[in-house]
């Protein structure tokens, strides 16, 4: 190549060994290394690294690959493509990462608030229960006790039930309300697990409650059968109210016990708590027996529970419901 003494500073570029010789160009002159990625400037005779293409940032390197792909930092920060999630998953975080993952229930978070509650004009949710076996959600959206039955003559409304399976006793020590004065219990098939034996009653009083077992009750029975019929309690000194009159239960699970009584006013002061009822069984000998009774817890503390127990024995089976008799 003949050498000209001088050339225009511009940039050229080709690989190295296209660079031309420092004479050929004039001072100033740029040529770009592509086989280098170096842009060199002829100074003073010679060529020098005016600045190298390697270490600057050539750009964002996109990792997407396909429609409504997201980029988010890995590691390091380094963008990171993430595929969009299936149908009915939603983005967030579980364990720190970034992930899609369906909504469950595990992962809402309700307060005591009622902006989302159900009303006349929206779904939504139920409002907080208010702890009040003798209430209902109505259709305003408040919990009420239902109003009593039709004819001027009030209803029964269904509170709990405790069931039987070799249970030592049965505790009612949630249903009194002030809502009620008289409660019903219905006891179905129960099952002594010891035959010849009878079904008790106690009361508890205050805040564990206690069940007393003193010498604090009075009942008196009446059964009856084929053959004839018995009498059996005792005005005061029991530690239990009879609720077979003394018969004696048979533990045969195709013969059991049923009946019903009345609880009156079981949370008033001033007077005894009485008892009246009804039942049939089979006694020991194979006797079919029905029996009335009634009775008294003769304090006049107010009662905070109800415990049915056998006089020996567990009760096999069985279950007994409570009501709460509304007024008019």
């Amino acid at each position: 190549m003949t050498a000209i003494a001088t050339m225009p500073v511009m940039v050229q570029s080709g690989n190295h060994a296209g660079r031309p010789a420092v004479s050929a160009v004039g001072s100033g002159a740029q040529y770009w290394c592509t086989t280098h990625k170096l842009v060199y400037q002829q100074i003073a005779g010679s060529w020098g690294t005016l600045f190298d293409l390697t270490t600057v940032d050539t750009g964002f390197a996109n990792p997407m690959t396909t429609a409504e792909d997201i980029i988010y930092g890995g590691a390091s920060g380094a963008p990171t493509r993430k595929a969009k999630g299936s149908d009915g998953t939603f983005l967030g975080v579980a364990s720190g990462a970034l992930l899609y993952t369906a909504v469950t229930d595990a992962l809402l978070s309700t307060s005591d608030i009622t902006t989302n509650n159900a009303s006349t004009t929206k779904h939504g949710f139920a409002p907080k229960y208010p702890n009040d076996a003798t209430k209902y959600l109505d259709g305003t959206g408040a919990y009420t006790v239902p109003a009593g039955g039709g004819g001027g003559g009030g209803s029964l409304v269904w509170l709990q039930r405790q069931t039987a399976s070799a249970s030592a006793q049965l505790d009612f020590t949630s249903f009194l309300s002030s809502t009620y004065t008289a409660y019903l219990f219905a006891l179905t098939n129960i099952m002594p697990a010891t035959t010849n034996t009878n079904l008790l009653m106690r009361v508890g009083t205050g805040g564990g409650p206690t069940y007393d077992s003193g010498t604090n009750y009075g009942w008196a029975g009446w059964r009856w059968a084929p053959g004839g019929s018995a009498t059996a309690g005792g005005s005061s000194g029991q530690t239990s109210l009879g609720l077979d009159a003394s018969g004696g239960i048979k533990s045969d699970a195709v013969l059991p016990y049923s009946g019903a009584f009345y609880l009156w006013h079981p949370q008033g002061t001033a007077a005894a708590k009485a008892v009246t009822g009804q039942c049939h069984y089979v006694d020991n000998s194979g006797t079919l027996i029905g029996s009335t009774f009634s009775g008294l817890y003769i304090p006049t503390t107010a009662l905070t529970a109800i415990r049915f127990l056998m006089a020996s024995g567990n009760i096999t089976s069985g279950f007994i419901d409570v009501y709460g008799l509304t007024h008019a």
